[in-house]
């Protein structure tokens, strides 16, 4: 156990609410808390039993009273930073809150640190690395599947795959050392067919796990999608849709919206990040070309493409620019106001041809009605590869970062492998891959990247 100072903060957020938390830990949180807490029946904080709770005032250095409140008694190390920790329930007033935190300062403990109480847990061995990093990710989830997902980073799931994977590592390279260092002792060799084997294996694995980012991105940061077609195609309606808000102006004149419209939604789960823009058309009206040009320029950085189609009137040369636009791209195809008459052109030389060839799913959909909007959402979240997700994804750049140079290391290993080359000469490729993995978790890990994760932090967690 490391000796720690001990440190406090307020660990609810600043503003008035029914409750708030003041947070301290360290080796002398009990001896503080005593110093500021009188329990209002019973024994005093220091004689109370781990994880109990106990009604009382909190007082000034004078003895007046600052608030009446739950102290909660946890003793080392079955604590979150593993250190002794009390916690404070007090009333939620942003004024009293801060005359709390004042009081522990005043006391003897020390204003806490921005992640304090995380790093404290990690450099303790309650969290290793990833799991640390989860934590943010939980607290600033932005949708249902991002908290998911980090709830179960920091429940170990992605620390389980990264071990995982280490220990697979480490026993080729047992195999290897053993038979280096006691080869006089009639050990079974290790093959370099069979080496290669494994090895490979591990690859894939390691593949798959990087290869995850992606997914695993779109679900914590959103999928950036952008609503596209010529004027009057029923965009707006479908961002009004999709949001289940007005977001947009809908009217029956051309070129209603002129600048980029932004909102979001969730859809299973997964949050995307809808832009609604100017329709897409050669015109000469100054203001309408500026909103054309910011449309295209969305387009351009699009995660997904909305391509909207008017289904009541004939394909036009913007419909068909569109077509090309976006070729090549992850991509939803919608034929809009499937409430009005299909035009009979529609069907007419290949037009409707040209877009199913583009977009085999193409979405029939009333945005002015809602008919087939969960159509829609479904090809959205598959188009994002956020659908179904299976076994552990990764949502961190480091993450990633450090799998991809553990996944190099293994190519080095297997090519080395399969060119005929002797186990032995591979072992370093194969401590490489371990190291790289090592850093996740922070088994390998140098102090300048803890410091530059737990900044991330807010003070109190």
């Amino acid at each position: 156990m490391r000796e720690e100072r001990t440190f406090a903060a307020i660990s609810t957020a600043p503003q008035n609410a029914a409750i708030s938390v003041v947070r301290m830990s360290g080796p002398g949180a009990l001896e503080l808390a005593e110093r500021v807490f009188q329990p209002a029946e019973g024994e005093t904080l220091a004689r109370r039993a781990s994880h109990t709770l106990c009604y009382g005032v909190i007082t000034g250095a004078d003895g007046a009273v600052i608030d009446r409140a739950m102290a909660a008694v946890l003793r080392a190390p079955h604590t979150y930073t593993g250190l002794d920790t009390v916690e404070f329930y007090c009333h939620g007033g942003v004024v009293v809150t801060a005359l709390v935190l004042d009081r522990l300062i005043e006391a003897g403990a020390a204003p806490a640190e921005a992640g304090e109480f995380t790093k404290t847990a990690f450099l303790n061995g309650k969290l290793d690395l990833a799991e640390a990093e989860s934590v943010i990710d939980l607290i600033e989830a932005g949708s249902v599947r991002a908290a998911r997902t980090a709830a179960a980073h920091v429940g170990g799931d992605l620390s389980d795959a990264v071990s995982g994977l280490e220990r697979r590592i480490s026993a080729q390279l047992s195999h290897i050392l053993a038979y280096v260092d006691f080869a006089d002792e009639g050990l079974v060799r290790l093959t370099e067919g069979e080496l290669l084997e494994a090895v490979r294996g591990i690859l894939a694995d390691a593949e798959r796990l990087c290869g995850s980012y992606s997914i695993g991105r779109a679900i914590k940061e959103g999928v950036r999608t952008v609503i596209c077609g010529r004027p009057n195609a029923g965009k707006s309606s479908v961002m009004n849709a999709l949001s289940r808000a007005e977001r947009s102006i809908v009217t029956e004149l051309s070129g209603t919206t002129r600048d980029v419209v932004t909102g979001s939604t969730e859809l299973r789960g997964v949050r995307f990040l809808l832009s609604d823009t100017a329709g897409l058309r050669e015109t000469g009206d100054p203001v309408e070309r500026i909103g054309v040009e910011r449309a295209r320029e969305e387009i351009a950085c699009a995660e997904v493409l909305l391509c909207v189609f008017d289904g009541s009137r004939p394909l036009c040369a913007e419909d068909l620019q569109l077509l090309e636009q976006s070729a090549g791209r992850t991509a939803v195809g919608v034929l809009n106001k499937c409430d009005l008459p299909e035009t009979e052109e529609l069907c007419a030389a290949g037009a409707f041809q040209r877009l199913t060839e583009r977009f085999p799913e193409l979405v029939r959909l009333s945005a002015r009605t809602g008919e087939n909007l969960p159509e829609l959402e479904r090809a959205l979240c598959e188009a994002a590869g956020v659908l179904e997700t299976e076994g552990v994804v990764i949502d961190n750049l480091r993450h990633r970062d450090c799998l991809m140079r553990c996944c190099e290391a293994l190519r080095r290993a297997v090519d080395a492998l399969a060119l005929g080359l002797e186990s032995e000469l591979v072992e370093i490729d194969l401590v490489d891959a371990a190291n790289a993995l090592a850093q996740i978790t922070g088994h390998s890990v140098g102090d300048e990247v803890i410091e530059g994760i737990f900044s991330r932090f807010c003070v109190g967690k």
